[in-house]
């Protein structure tokens, strides 16, 4: 097994090159600004910075979530090949302990922001313009023609990927079978082994030492069949990485603008909670990019204090 140090460090690679397949060209990015937010009011790039920022932060803690699915798959299986084996298990279980506290509380963000979105979504029709509407098709249609080149790129790859998971299904469902069927003759109390008539009477202890020395390679078939479908999943899952950097890219252009000198910061505020407008007294000024995901696990925080005060 892989320690999880190392696997989160594969994926840092892996997730760098994405990036840059994902990227938006300088040009579009430069032609978007003076096209449509040049010509927006305050409010019209406050709203659209925070639309941004909230699709950027969906995107990105779904990302994030996913980053844990391959450590902990792996940890499950070395704790359990340990136990079998009567090695011990405490490493791994002191950093599988701490990778599903992190997780719960990352799945707690994605839930807050999730319903945050969905909150920005339903006063889409009370602050829209057609200026807001036209910058935000832009950048579907700038999006959607990047990932539909990025699949494309991707293609022959994940062909690959599929046939390889093809193979490796066909084989385990061979062991299977075979361990079906043998199940099933044990059931009608025939053993794949001579019982003897001295022996007969423990036929029963016999079948049971059977089902258990059958179990470590039932056990490791069918994990290695999840971890079949954990990488082909997450080989699909990219575009959500590459989607997540489309919005990250768009996202710090209107950021930067709202940062400078001369733009009133009153309008650089986020505007929405998970069930309603924000109070002012609990607006904060739109985080920096690369800020994004400490900004909403701080969010997380305030809001788990808050419930913990409610009680």
């Amino acid at each position: 097994m892989k320690p999880a140090h190392r696997i989160f460090f594969s994926l840092s690679i892996l997730l760098s090159s994405i990036l840059t397949t994902a990227s938006i060209s300088t040009d579009q990015l430069k032609n978007w600004h003076t096209t449509y937010l040049n010509i927006m009011t305050p409010e019209e790039l406050q709203f659209t910075a925070n639309f941004l920022y909230l699709s950027y932060a969906v995107a990105l803690v779904e990302s994030k979530i996913r980053q844990f699915n391959t450590p902990i798959l792996h940890l499950n299986q070395s704790i359990r090949l340990n136990i079998a084996n009567n090695q011990t298990t405490t490493e791994d279980l002191a950093t599988l302990k701490t990778l599903l506290e992190r997780l719960s509380f990352v799945a707690g963000t994605r839930t807050i922001y999730i319903e945050t979105y969905n909150t920005c979504q339903k006063q889409y029709e009370q602050y829209t313009t057609p200026t807001i509407q036209a910058a935000l098709e832009n950048i579907q249609e700038s999006a959607q023609i990047k990932l539909r080149a990025w699949a494309d790129k991707k293609i022959s790859s994940t062909t690959d990927k599929l046939k390889q998971t093809h193979t490796d299904i066909g084989q385990s469902l061979q062991y299977l079978a075979a361990i079906s069927n043998t199940y099933d003759d044990l059931s009608k109390g025939n053993l794949p082994i001579e019982v003897t008539p001295e022996n007969e009477e423990n036929r029963s202890l016999m079948l049971l030492n059977l089902i258990l020395s059958s179990t470590p390679q039932l056990i490791t078939i069918t994990e290695n069949l999840a971890n079949t479908f954990n990488e082909t999943s997450d080989d699909a899952a990219e575009i959500i990485t590459a989607g997540a950097e489309i919005y990250k890219q768009y996202y710090s252009v209107i950021h930067y603008l709202m940062m400078s000198p001369t733009f009133d910061k009153q309008y650089a505020k986020t505007m929405f909670g998970m069930h309603d407008i924000l109070p002012d007294e609990y607006k904060t000024m739109l985080p920096e990019v690369n800020s994004v995901f400490s900004h909403m696990l701080e969010t997380t925080k305030l809001y788990t204090q808050a419930e913990v005060v409610q009680q």
